[in-house]
């Protein structure tokens, strides 16, 4: 039955059984809840005392803290809701207290946060699994600052003196990746004891290893030339031959051309090798040596030493012209 408003009796009224039991029967009925819900117009003081359920009791702990705890007062009991929306924070106030996914295979536990549309987008999970992990969703931002003031291993920050990531191994801070202020087209790579940056290299160097670390050098690249080299009496013994003017003072592989012009029907032997390479070379050869009848000419690949300089002979001081056609650095 619903609830009566309440009868304002009057002197000298006769008091019927319809009325007791409308005014005093159903509205006590009604209270204790035999009726159906039992509708509050108003708060419900209590004072110090507890509200109690079949196994539950809701109680006040201090002025702003209310504890759910078992009837017989001495422990703590699950809350459970659809969403919690706390409007200060969540405090855990003691030690070794835990947040978990739900207890099946593969679940997970999403942090979420509202983009700048209509959503809430997902930035973190803790993710069931054999081996469980904490993913974060979305890129992670470290805030520059200092180092921690008790370090231990595993520490990981972004120091902002430095604009350097640090780890704290067992031993030592390690700079995790050395970059200041990098670049489009810088290349990382590990140093001695750190991840370092090496700036990008010009247009068409290449990159090449270092006996340790790596760097930028220009690009071995084959250049055609027709420069003159020689045009005179050719030795009859190892001469120098500079070739510096053409290739650089640098060594260089260079494929040259000889051409006997003698005037006469004698038979011309050349030989070349790098200066003071102390070794010599058999006329019939190839590649450091040729031998040119009059008028006739040859194409020898011969390499310099590292200031460009070879060496050169003949068997007789005949006419001889020497040109570039190509060379290697």
């Amino acid at each position: 039955m619903a609830w009566t408003a309440p009868r304002t009796w009057v002197t000298g009224e006769v008091v019927t059984a319809a009325l007791m039991n409308t005014h005093v029967r159903d509205d006590l009925r009604y209270l204790k809840g035999l009726d159906g819900a039992v509708t509050i117009e108003d708060d419900i003081n209590i004072g110090a005392n507890k509200l109690k359920m079949t196994s539950t009791l809701l109680k006040e702990i201090s002025a702003n803290i209310v504890a759910i705890r078992n009837t017989a007062d001495n422990a703590y009991l699950d809350f459970k809701a659809g969403i919690i929306r706390p409007q200060t924070g969540v405090l855990f106030e003691a030690t070794g207290k835990y947040i978990n996914g739900p207890v099946a295979d593969n679940a997970y536990v999403t942090f979420g946060a509202r983009d700048t549309g209509s959503s809430t987008a997902e930035v973190a999970r803790l993710q069931g699994a054999a081996d469980p992990y904490f993913q974060m969703t979305l890129p992670q931002v470290l805030t520059p600052g200092t180092a921690p003031g008790t370090l231990v291993e595993g520490h990981f920050w972004y120091l902002a003196t430095d604009d350097k990531l640090y780890y704290k191994d067992a031993t030592a801070n390690i700079e995790l990746v050395g970059i200041n202020a990098p670049t489009r087209g810088d290349t990382l790579y590990r140093g001695a004891s750190n991840w370092l940056n090496l700036g990008k290299g010009s247009a068409g160097q290449v990159l090449t290893q270092g006996a340790n670390d790596p760097t930028w050098s220009g690009q071995n690249t084959i250049v055609f030339s027709t420069a003159g080299l020689f045009n005179g009496t050719s030795p009859t013994s190892y001469t120098d031959l500079d070739l510096s003017g053409t290739v650089g003072s640098n060594q260089a592989v260079c494929l040259i051309k000889v051409f006997n012009n003698s005037g006469d029907a004698t038979t011309q032997t050349y030989r070349f090798r790098k200066d003071d390479d102390g070794d010599g070379f058999d006329s019939t050869g190839t590649g450091g040596a040729g031998i040119l009848n009059d008028q006739e000419a040859a194409y020898l690949l011969i390499i310099t030493d590292t200031t460009g300089v070879v060496e050169w002979e003949s068997n007789a001081a005949k006419t001889t012209v020497i040109t570039m056609e190509a060379y290697l650095i």
